[in-house]
C-alpha cells in the first residue's frame, strides 16, 4: 500500500499578493516568452524561483539561479509573502477546462499531500517514463538550495468506490483559492485538515524513489 500524510504547505498570502500574479504553468511547461511574462507579472512570481533568469556575472560573483532561488523563497517567508498552514492538511485539488473543440466542461479532481517514497523494486509505486538527466539535475540543485519543493509528481490512483473523492469533495470544503490559467484551465484547491496519515492503494507510477517523503499530485483515472 502507498502511504500518504498531510503536511503544512507554504501557501501565498492573499492579503499581500493576488494569485493570478504569482502562480505559473509548471517549470518545464514555461517557454522564454512565457518565462519573460512572469517575471512582468509580479516580483514574487514563483518562476523566480522554479525557472529563474540567469545573470551577468553570476559566476563571478559566486551566485545562480538556484543560489537567489533560495534567497527569495527566504525572503517571501520572512515578509508574509507566503505563509504555512497552521496544521498539516491534505488539501483537495480540481482542475475544470473545455474538451478541445468542444462547449463540454470537464473537471479533474485529485489531491496533494506527502507521499513515502519507495525503490521501484518494491512495486509500491511505479515510474511512468524514462526521465532525463539534465531535468533531474537541474530539479536536485533547486531541492538542495531551498530544500522546498515547488512542483508535485503526477500520479495515478486506483478507487473504485470513489472513497477519497466522498472524503476530499463532501461539500463541506469550498474553494480556498481559486484561478484560471492563460489556457482557461479554472484551478481550485481547498486544504482538508487530517491528523492521521492515510493509505490508499498503490498509483501506477511515480518518478522517484527514496524511503524520505515528498509532494504528489494524485488523481483518479475516470
Amino acid at each position: 500500500m502507498a502511504r500518504i500524510y498531510p503536511f503544512r504547505a507554504w501557501r501565498y498570502n492573499p492579503s499581500t499578493v493576488r494569485l493570478e500574479d504569482v502562480v505559473t504553468q509548471p517549470y518545464d511547461k514555461i517557454s522564454p516568452s512565457m518565462q519573460q511574462a512572469y517575471y512582468q507579472r509580479s516580483p514574487f512570481n514563483l518562476v523566480r524561483i522554479i525557472l529563474g533568469l540567469p545573470e551577468l556575472f553570476d559566476t563571478e560573483r559566486g551566485e545562480s539561479v538556484y543560489t537567489r532561488a533560495a534567497r527569495d523563497f527566504h525572503a517571501w517567508r520572512e515578509q508574509g509573502v507566503l505563509v504555512q498552514e497552521k496544521d498539516p492538511c491534505i488539501f483537495a485539488y480540481s482542475q475544470s477546462f473545455k474538451v478541445p473543440g468542444t462547449e463540454i466542461v470537464k473537471e479533474r479532481r485529485g489531491f496533494i499531500a506527502l507521499g513515502k517514497l519507495h525503490d521501484y523494486a518494491e512495486q509500491v509505486v511505479f515510474r511512468h517514463e524514462q526521465t532525463l538527466s539534465r531535468p533531474k539535475s537541474d530539479r536536485l540543485n533547486l531541492l538542495k538550495a531551498t530544500h522546498a519543493h515547488f512542483g508535485q509528481i503526477f500520479m495515478l490512483y486506483s478507487d473504485p468506490a470513489c472513497s477519497v473523492e466522498k472524503i476530499l469533495y463532501d461539500g463541506s470544503c469550498p474553494a480556498e483559492a481559486e484561478v484560471t490559467d492563460e489556457y482557461g484551465v479554472l484551478h481550485r484547491l481547498c486544504a482538508s485538515p487530517t491528523p492521521r496519515p492515510s493509505a490508499c492503494s498503490p498509483p501506477p507510477w511515480t518518478t522517484k524513489s527514496s524511503s524520505s517523503p515528498t509532494a504528489t499530485t494524485a488523481t483518479r483515472p475516470r
